[in-house]
C-alpha cells in the first residue's frame, strides 16, 4: 500500500504542475497586460526547467581517493569522494551520499550536498573512525537530484568499488633469544632454530625495510651505490613454525580481535629477528607462508583475513607430517579438549610443541598442567 502511495505522489505533483500552469495562463488570458503574461512565463520556463532536470539523464563518474596506502585497525583514515560530471547537468541541489558497510569502522560526514554547482568537478571528504581489521569494499554510492522546490527527486545507486585492507595491530615483544624459557609474562619467549652466522652466504640481493643492519652487505652497497642485503642459505626442514588456530567458538570479537594482535605481534618479532620461521593459519585448512620482510605485507594479509571458527583444526592431517623435527609455536584463542587432540596430533609426529596460552586463567593453568606432562611446554603472555 506504502509502495503504491509513493508511486501516486509524483504524479499528483505533476498534475498540481499543470494545474498551476493553466491557472496562470487563465489568468493572463482574461487579466491581459504585461504583468499577468511575465507571470505565466516566468512559471512556465520554471516549469521546463524542472522537467528537463526530472527528464535528464545523469552522467557522473564518481572515484574515492584514499591517500593512506597501510592502515591499521583502531585508526582513522580519510576518504575524498571526487565527482566529474561528463556533461551540463541541469540541477539545483544534488546530495551525494557514500554507502560505507558498517563492519569497516564508525563512519562520519560521508554525505554532502551541493546547491546551483556549475564546476565539472565536485569533491568532499570523510572519515572512518576506529578501523576494524579485514578486508572491506566500499561499494556503494547514492547520488540524489532534485529541482527548485524539491518536487521532483531522482535517485541513483553507483557501484564504485574500491578495496581497502585493514591490517592488525602489532608491537614488538622483545629479543627473541629470550623465547626459551618456560614463563614469561607479558612478552614471549624462544630461540632460533639456529642463528644467522651459522648458516652460508647464498648471495645479496636489494635491501628491504625491516632487514638487520648486520646484514648489509657493505662492499656490495658501495659497488652499486645502494643498499644490499645478503642472503643465506634455508636449511630445508628446520623452519619454526607460528602455527595460529582460530577456533575461537566461546569468544567474543573483541577477545578474538585482541589474540589476531598477539598473533602479528609475535610474527614481527620473529621478522625483526630474522630467525627462519613460517606463519601457518588455519582457515578451512592450513595457510602457510614465510616469514621474510619482502613478504611482510602479504603476511598481515593473511592475519587480516582470519575469522573466528566454531571448528578446531583436525587432530590429524598431511601438513603436520611436514612439522617432524620442527619447533612449533601453536597459538589458540580457545584451548579445551578439542584443540588438546589437535597438540596431541602434533607430538605423535614428533613436533617439538610450544602452547602460547594468552590467558592466564584457572583452566588454562590446570591445562598447562597436562601439557608438560605431554611433552608439551606452555609459554604464557599478557597483552
Amino acid at each position: 500500500m506504502r509502495n503504491s502511495f509513493r508511486f501516486l505522489i509524483p504524479m499528483m505533483k505533476g498534475l498540481a504542475g499543470l494545474l498551476i500552469l493553466g491557472g496562470c495562463f487563465a489568468y493572463a488570458m482574461f487579466q491581459g497586460g504585461f504583468v499577468s503574461w511575465f507571470l505565466f512565463y516566468s512559471v512556465l520556463m520554471v516549469g521546463l526547467f524542472i522537467m528537463v532536470s526530472v527528464l535528464f539523464t545523469i552522467r557522473f563518474s564518481p572515484e574515492r581517493v584514499i591517500k593512506q596506502k597501510t592502515l591499521y585497525a583502531g585508526e582513522h583514515v580519510e576518504v575524498e569522494v571526487v565527482l566529474r560530471k561528463k556533461v551540463f547537468q541541469p540541477f539545483i541541489y544534488l546530495r551525494i551520499k557514500d554507502l560505507a558497510p558498517s563492519q569497516v569502522g564508525s563512519v562520519s560526514g560521508e554525505e554532502a550536498m551541493f546547491f546551483f554547482s556549475f564546476s565539472k568537478q565536485l569533491s568532499f571528504r570523510y572519515d572512518i573512525h576506529s578501523l576494524k581489521r579485514g578486508i572491506h569494499t566500499l561499494e556503494k554510492m547514492e547520488i540524489t537530484t532534485s529541482d527548485f522546490f524539491g518536487w521532483f527527486e531522482r535517485v541513483h545507486t553507483i557501484h564504485v568499488p574500491t578495496k581497502m585492507t585493514v591490517f592488525p595491530r602489532y608491537k614488538q615483544l622483545g629479543d627473541i633469544s629470550t623465547l626459551q624459557s618456560p614463563q614469561h609474562i607479558s612478552g614471549l619467549t624462544a630461540k632460533p632454530s639456529f642463528r644467522e652466522e651459522d648458516r652460508s652466504l647464498a648471495g645479496v640481493r636489494n635491501y628491504v625495510p625491516g632487514d638487520r643492519m648486520t646484514s648489509i652487505n657493505w662492499k656490495q652497497s658501495a659497488r652499486r651505490k645502494e643498499l644490499m642485503t645478503k642472503e643465506f642459505e634455508t636449511h630445508e626442514g628446520q623452519a619454526t613454525i607460528l602455527a595460529f588456530d582460530a577456533y575461537a567458538s566461546k569468544k567474543s570479537y573483541e577477545e578474538f580481535e585482541r589474540v589476531v594482535e598477539q598473533v602479528a605481534s609475535i610474527t614481527s618479532t620473529f621478522l625483526q629477528s630474522q630467525v627462519e620461521c613460517q606463519l601457518a593459519v588455519h582457515f578451512q585448512d592450513w595457510v602457510v607462508e614465510d616469514i621474510q620482510a619482502h613478504s611482510w605485507e602479504k603476511n598481515l594479509t593473511l592475519l587480516a583475513t582470519v575469522e573466528a571458527n566454531k571448528e578446531c583444526a583436525p587432530s590429524i592431517h598431511p601438513m603436520y607430517r611436514q612439522w617432524k623435527n620442527r619447533t612449533v609455536f601453536y597459538i589458540c584463542a580457545q584451548l579445551d579438549e578439542r584443540v588438546f587432540k589437535t597438540l596431541e596430533g602434533l607430538v605423535l609426529e614428533n613436533a617439538r610443541v610450544k602452547v602460547c596460552l594468552l590467558e592466564m586463567e584457572p583452566d588454562q593453568v590446570s591445562y598447562a598442567d597436562r601439557l608438560r606432562n605431554k611433552g608439551m611446554e606452555p609459554i604464557y603472555m599478557t597483552s
